[in-house]
């Protein structure tokens, strides 16, 4: 029942809409449902093993400790939209401070949970093929909507107005995020699902998201295609199978070096430092205001800084937002993110917890030789890292669910040291 959930949260997840509501909390709401019922039914069928991350184990503690140790926010209060466009501080007693910091703590708890069941489960050759098979498929459906919208004879979504979404107008290619609502986010999910299409040989599809991905203008998205489709052809190379893939990656290669190309192209008077914050879209300037935030002293009587354990989970969202009047509701690159939020005590376990996972990874990968999906998982949780240190690809639905879906796999002892390959 665990494993049917799981594939119904693959394959429905990604499309998931509902009227009169925005593409993320249908998905949100449908996500969330259904890791809390996976976990539910795993712990009730005792299946759930020994997880020895203990770096990850020591991380989901820490989010706690993090929360009882951030600043009492009694003078930012709780901030609130009051409308899309604004915010407003609603007045709380010192009873409530710093309430926004169950929410984040709840999602920790919950996908942490979801991850171990995951690892937990056993999985048969058929599921790996249905799993791998419905991330591969998504992840082209996705793509293909994307070619719908860009030739405008799209009848799903439009393009939201300026009261509701104040910088609409800055987004390049808006009217092209497939069924994810956002150009950007659309394609870091194809680009995760990619090494998924090499595993089941689907070429056709692998470039037909590349060309997708070059479409939407995502800068994050087109480097990333250089940057996986390196790390393939560097496995295929190992596994001396470039026969099979040299065709497909000349192609995509070539496409990627067109799209990059097109997309930094910019006026020849601009200088470096131009072109690189015009590349950025503000990132690098929110970065910079968030980093010396959380260096700050937050309590101006006592003078005392929060860097090592944080602000608190979630806190990112309702300090630098409301203090610096910034368009940036998420930080746009989850580690950083991660450091302002649980300081560098949390960020230094959630590095560990990293390395920990590869390690174990990269341990099976070389202990047996014909092992193809070890490698994809691998493969594609660098595209979700890549694009996580860029965007909010760890704070959406879609994406986040996908993401704990491949830690859980590549967590999962009985999987990694067993061979599957697709043929």
């Amino acid at each position: 029942m665990n494993k049917l959930l799981l594939k119904i949260c693959l394959a429905v997840s990604p499309f998931a809409l509902f009227p009169e509501m925005n593409t993320r909390d249908p998905k949100e709401i449908l996500c969330l449902s259904l890791v809390l019922a996976i976990s539910m039914v795993t712990i009730y069928q005792g299946e759930i093993k020994k997880f020895t991350n203990k770096w990850l184990l020591s991380l989901v503690g820490f989010c706690f400790a993090s929360m009882v140790l951030a600043p009492k926010f009694v003078t930012h209060k709780l901030a609130y939209f009051a409308t899309q466009r604004d915010f407003q501080l609603y007045d709380i007693s010192a009873s409530h401070y710093n309430v926004w910091m169950f929410k984040p703590l709840y999602y920790v708890m919950v996908y942490f949970l979801f991850i171990i069941c995951v690892s937990s489960i056993k999985f048969k050759s058929n599921d790996i093929s249905h799993i791998t098979n419905i991330i591969s498929r998504t992840g082209a459906i996705t793509s293909f909507y994307i070619f719908v919208q860009h030739f405008n004879i799209d009848q799903i979504f439009r393009k939201v107005t300026e009261e509701a979404h104040p910088y609409i107008n800055g987004v390049e290619t808006p009217l092209l995020g497939s069924f994810l609502g956002n150009s950007t986010l659309a394609s870091a999910f194809i680009l995760i699902a990619i090494p998924f299409m090499f595993y089941r040989k689907h070429y056709f599809s692998v470039i037909a998201s590349i060309i997708a991905i070059i479409l939407t203008k995502s800068t994050v998205a087109v480097v990333g295609i250089c940057f996986i489709l390196t790390i393939q052809g560097y496995y295929s190379l190992i596994k001396r199978k470039v026969k099979k893939y040299i065709i497909v990656l000349i192609t995509v290669l070539i496409i990627a070096s067109l799209g990059i190309g097109y997309k930094v192209s910019f006026d020849s008077h601009k200088d470096f430092s131009s072109k690189l914050l015009t590349a950025s879209s503000g990132r690098f300037g929110v970065w910079k205001i968030a980093i010396d935030e959380w260096k700050r002293e937050q309590t101006p009587t006592s003078l005392r800084k929060f860097s090592l354990s944080g602000l608190g989970p979630g806190s990112y969202r309702y300090v630098v937002p409301l203090k610096y009047k910034t368009r940036f509701l998420e930080l746009h690159c989850e580690p950083m993110e991660l450091l302002f939020n649980v300081g560098l005590i949390g960020f230094i376990l959630f590095i560990m917890s990293l390395f920990y996972m590869l390690k174990q990874a990269f341990k099976y990968l070389a202990q047996i030789i014909d092992n193809d999906l070890v490698a994809t998982l691998l493969i594609s949780f660098t595209a979700s890292l890549f694009t996580a240190c860029f965007t909010l690809t760890w704070q959406l639905p879609t994406t986040l669910f996908l993401t704990t879906v491949i830690v859980g796999l590549l967590h999962n002892e009985e999987l990694l040291t067993r061979s599957y390959n697709y043929e």
